[in-house]
């Protein structure tokens, strides 16, 4: 299986740093990069194609959830996953709404945030696969 390639973002340099970390003895993913800003996201998701995009829902300027909304209108096949150290409900909705493919709420452990990317990324090859099989078959 190929490593699956994710874009760190949060305004937070340290956050970033930490998530770097529990990531990097994952075997089947690869931190392609991070940045601090929506908009440095979506330059950097337009030129790598990250498989998933990790995303903090509170950045200033451009906050997470309009970032995810422009990410999904510019790179239609990419993945994001918000994070939050808010868990109410609202926010879970906010962020689905506005094409986030899940949402993990802050502190999580390595396990976890790993065990949420392949599952992701699982979806998205599984939809791929079928999407043509069901096209070539008409």
């Amino acid at each position: 299986m190929k490593r699956i390639s994710v874009l760190i973002v949060d305004d937070i340099s340290d956050t970033r740093n930490s998530i770097r970390r529990l990531l990097q003895f994952k075997n089947d993913i690869e931190v392609l990069g991070d940045v601090g800003s929506g908009s440095e996201a979506i330059l950097f998701t337009e030129a790598k194609r990250p498989d998933i995009i990790l995303m903090d829902i509170n950045m200033p300027e451009m906050d997470g959830i309009r970032t995810t909304e422009l990410l999904v209108q510019r790179v239609p096949d990419c993945s994001v996953i918000i994070m939050s150290v808010q868990s109410e409900q609202a926010y879970l909705v906010s962020a689905m709404v506005a094409g986030a493919r899940d949402y993990i709420v802050k502190p999580f452990s390595g396990d976890e945030l790993s065990s949420m990317i392949v599952k992701i990324y699982e979806m998205d090859l599984h939809k791929q696969h079928s999407g043509t099989t069901n096209s070539s078959s008409l």
